[in-house]
């Protein structure tokens, strides 16, 4: 695929949206009045408090006041033990004590910044629940893979419904299935979106080691490169997060020991999959085939990191029709069952 046509397949993804319609849970009212549901049409590139930070604060008004307040703080402590292994990979483990300086810093960053620009109480601690299955939505989760998993569920695609009907809860947060909001190490206070963008940021780190086999693009990124990609997300402007994004595409040059520049090469796709309600693991997809003139499919990838899903047929390597129980698999990309025979570099 040209580069040019590659990149306006990325801004029509970009541009990609999702009806939905959020209402009070009713353990959380604590009015007399109920507060109608709100209907919104929001990015599937953003999360949802980012994206729904209005009606949260206006629901927010009918819940009770005791429910602002930290996450248990019991499970902070656990919470953040489990982000530092979470972060275990080797970019991380390379310069871990620099790394946790420079999240901190940017955590400060942040915070001027909202000081500065923002005068709005602390954003409410809440929650969001699937209203058709009762489950709790994952909100470290972009919104668009959020309504692929369960949309994917469905036997047929039309049968999922719009809009997506998402209920919101303020108190009962389900520590035991949803990463806990902890609060600020400096100010003590809980911060959602703080504590979002350092869930992005470590997810940025692991897939620019895994696209480079090296923690030094990382490392190098400036506190300004990291806010203007956040900045991008949270504004939803596909060219102010492209600006920063298309320089880490191919090789780059970074800055070594003694001043002395490296050239770092990308050498993989990092990968992330999820099925079903499991966690989302991650695999390099190599972009050099064995073989010259091999390319390198969705359907390969599939076939390798997934092949109880996608088993082939006999000796031929080609992908069977149904898997080990009988069924055909659905899977998505932006919301489209892509071809298995697309070329996994046009996809990316």
């Amino acid at each position: 695929m040209a580069k040019s046509a590659s990149v306006d397949v990325q801004k029509s993804n970009w541009e990609g949206s999702i009806p939905i319609a959020i209402s009070l849970a009713s353990t959380s009212l604590s009015s007399p009045t109920i507060p109608p549901s709100l209907h919104r049409i929001i990015s599937r590139q953003s999360y949802l408090h980012i994206a729904l930070e209005d009606e949260v604060r206006m629901f927010h008004e009918f819940a009770p006041v005791t429910c602002f307040r930290s996450v248990t703080q019991k499970d902070v402590t656990s919470n953040e033990n489990g982000e530092e292994n979470d972060k275990g990979d080797n970019a991380i483990d390379e310069a871990k004590d620099k790394q946790q300086g420079n999240a901190s810093n940017l955590n400060d960053e942040m915070a001027k910044k909202e000081a500065v620009s923002d005068g709005k109480t602390p954003y409410p601690v809440c929650w969001f629940e699937d209203e058709e299955t009762g489950l709790p939505l994952r909100w470290h989760i972009f919104v668009g893979v959020l309504h692929d998993m369960f949309c994917i569920k469905q036997q047929e695609p039309s049968m999922h419904r719009l809009p997506w009907k998402i209920r919101i809860h303020f108190t009962s947060y389900p520590a035991t299935l949803l990463p806990v909001i902890s609060s600020h190490q400096k100010s003590k206070d809980t911060d959602v979106i703080r504590c979002i963008f350092q869930y992005y940021l470590n997810s940025l780190k692991q897939s620019l080691y895994v696209q480079y086999n090296s923690g030094k693009v990382a490392k190098n990124m400036t506190k300004q490169s990291h806010l203007q990609l956040w900045d991008g997300i949270v504004r939803n402007q596909y060219e102010v997060y492209r600006s920063i994004a298309s320089d880490l595409d191919g090789n780059i040059t970074v800055g070594g020991n003694s001043n002395a520049e490296i050239s770092c090469t990308c050498s993989s796709i990092p990968l992330r999959i999820l099925v079903d309600a499991r966690p989302a693991f991650s695999r390099p997809c190599r972009l050099d085939a064995k073989d010259s003139e091999e390319i390198i499919t969705l359907g390969n990838v599939l076939q390798e990191c997934l092949p109880d899903l996608f088993p082939t047929a006999g000796d031929s390597g080609i992908l069977a029709e149904e898997n080990s129980v009988g069924k055909t698999p659905r899977y998505l990309i932006q919301g489209i069952q892509v071809p298995l025979e697309s070329h996994i570099l046009d996809i990316w």
